[in-house]
């Protein structure tokens, strides 16, 4: 399997919350009360989200999901009854059913009106499938990791057979292999630390507890049932599951449930969440080519038309007799061929969700609530990113403009040679950002984006500064060249920066924030700044422009780093961040 990320790492040391208890009553324990062991973080005003474990696990295997979500969640999980010191169900015939209605009684013990996640891991997928059938107001959405269609399909004899097998193995005096449970239930070359994990998981099985809990899994098929579950659901699976393979398991639920959603983790056993690494920069990246292409494709087509009709020429359109200058041919052009381009976001399909949230709305004012939860460290964010687009904007806005003054190139070849700049480094600066972003997170953790921001405003500022100063118009291309092929990936740094530290309901509509912030102040504020330094500060000289450009570019490029150095110190190693943690349930 891939070696774990920095911030996996992070999560996996982590200490455990401590174990508490609270009285249940539920006709399922003797005397209808019983004692619930679980653990518990986050705030109790946030959505509340309950994990159950599997068969062979406890409340301990969530360590990195309490560590992590509990900054958007409560986050509660079981050890389910039986198991550590949790009170068994009453009687011998345990039904899928019972652990349903204790799962009911620990949420009302806890004062835990609704769910917005229940997320169950092998066994414990069963009994979250029971509990949505048996209690559909109690849950907003269903994550079945590693999810089993349980035996209750078996009748007769052949049942018989099978549940006897599976009871004889359920003792925990006998001496069993810790390491080859760990090799039947991890991905081969899993790292030692999630071995070591998985290894201790154990240790709050019961005898009577692991009976009880096989006996259930002969009571419930869950292909049957899924169909009857109204609310949204994730099935979660890893291609190299021996314990449940997906062929066998989260194929067959799919099959019944086409609208869950399904995901499979590459190279991932049986435990997810101890095994998959997140990704997101390069999703971003590539993204975001769009606007480096759709740039240095539109400079390249307005060059060629300068070129063909001349800087002062005009065109007579056919039968209308109408005269069109070449700047206005120009800019025809650039907005007709957007229109067919722009019409084929009717051909994409919509996006299946990764998210196993509610699919009820998110109110923009919660975005806003997000963003003022985090108030310092979006502030941060988005003034050092408003900076860096600006740092790109001035150029492209004034550089072709700057070429033609100083340099008395003609607009055509402008055109066609920034043109070309543009669309080959840009667009690989971005791609390239996507990929280095995402090697970062996994070495470094969520702090080595922002420090990656700041290594690349060092690195511009020296073309930013020298590009407009240059002695030869072959050192001005190679200056300008090295400006775009790094200003390009600020954005995709910003960008992935903020997706990260974004909560999964609000995301789109925080980014949308972040665009509409940097749109502004990089089009609307960059362009006047240089202008009026040109005016004011060096009194519109013949070069007037090129100073105004490396002062610009230069100081634009000093502040930018410094508030990513900001955003990074808010983010250091070791700091309580507020950082998404990639949603994998176990």
């Amino acid at each position: 399997m891939a070696p774990l990320s920095a911030l996996d790492t992070e999560l996996l040391t982590q200490d455990l919350p401590g174990l508490a208890q609270v009285a249940v009553a539920s006709p399922v324990y003797s005397g209808q009360r019983g004692q619930i062991e679980y653990r518990v973080a986050g705030d109790a005003r946030n959505p509340a989200v309950l994990m159950l474990h599997g068969l062979g696990s406890s409340s301990a295997g969530y360590r990195a999901q309490l560590a992590g979500l509990s900054r958007d969640f409560h986050v509660i999980a079981w050890n389910a009854p039986g198991f550590g010191g949790s009170s068994p169900i009453h009687g011998q015939d345990a039904g899928i059913d019972d652990y349903a209605d204790a799962v009911e009684g620990l949420l009302r013990a806890l004062r835990v009106r609704r769910l917005a996640v229940l997320a169950g891991s092998s066994w414990g997928s069963v009994v979250a499938l029971a509990f949505a059938r048996r209690y559909p107001a109690l849950v907003d959405s269903l994550v079945l990791s590693a999810p089993n269609v349980a035996r209750g399909h078996l009748v007769g004899d052949a049942r018989a057979a099978e549940l006897n097998a599976w009871l004889r193995t359920a003792d925990i005096d006998i001496p069993v292999s810790r390491a080859a449970i760990a090799d039947k239930l991890l991905a081969p070359d899993a790292p030692p630390q999630v071995r070591q994990h998985v290894e201790r998981l154990r240790d709050a099985m019961t005898t009577e507890g692991w009976r009880q809990a096989i006996q259930s899994l002969f009571t419930i098929s869950t292909p049957d049932i899924i169909s009857t579950v109204r609310c949204p659901m994730a099935i979660l699976s890893g291609t190299l599951d021996q314990v449940a393979p997906h062929r066998d398991h989260a194929a067959r639920l799919l099959a019944a449930a086409p609208s869950a959603t399904s995901h499979q983790f590459e190279a991932c056993g049986h435990m997810l969440k101890l095994e998959a690494p997140a990704k997101c920069g390069r999703a971003v990246a590539i993204w975001a080519m769009g606007a480096s292409i759709g740039g240095g494709i539109a400079l390249l087509a307005g060059g060629a038309i300068l070129h063909l009709v001349g800087e002062n020429g005009a065109y007579v359109v056919p039968v209308l007799g109408i005269s069109i200058r070449s700047w206005q041919l120009v800019m025809i052009a650039c907005g007709v061929i957007a229109l067919p381009v722009a019409l084929l976001v009717f051909t994409f399909p919509e996006p299946a969700r990764r998210s196993a949230g509610s699919s009820k709305s998110v109110a923009f004012k919660e975005a806003l609530e997000a963003i003022r939860g985090r108030r310092l460290i979006f502030t941060l964010l988005f003034l050092a990113n408003a900076l860096t687009i600006m740092l790109s904007v001035a150029y492209s806005s004034w550089i072709p403009a700057f070429l033609g003054r100083v340099w008395k190139i003609p607009a055509g070849e402008i055109g066609l040679t920034y043109g070309l700049i543009v669309l080959l480094l840009s667009t690989t600066s971005q791609l390239s950002a996507g990929f280095l972003v995402d090697w970062v997170y996994r070495r470094y953790g969520l702090a080595g984006i922002p420090a990656l921001g700041i290594a690349i405003c060092a690195l511009i500022f020296v073309p930013a500064v020298l590009a407009p100063a240059a002695g030869s118009i072959s050192a001005t291309w190679f200056l300008l060249a090295a400006f775009n092929l790094l200003a390009a990936s600020l954005f995709t740094i910003g960008t992935s920066t903020i997706v990260h530290l974004s909560p999964g309901s609000v995301i789109g509509k925080i980014t949308a924030v972040h665009f509409a912030w940097v749109g502004i102040t990089g089009t609307a504020v960059a362009p006047t700044l240089v202008a009026v330094i040109a005016d004011r500060l060096f009194e519109g000289t013949q070069s007037a422009l090129g100073s105004a450009l490396s002062t610009v570019g230069g100081g634009l490029a000093i502040a930018g780093g410094l508030c990513l150095l900001a955003v990074y110190w808010q983010m250091r190693p070791g700091r309580d961040v507020p950082s998404l943690v990639p949603e994998r349930a176990r």
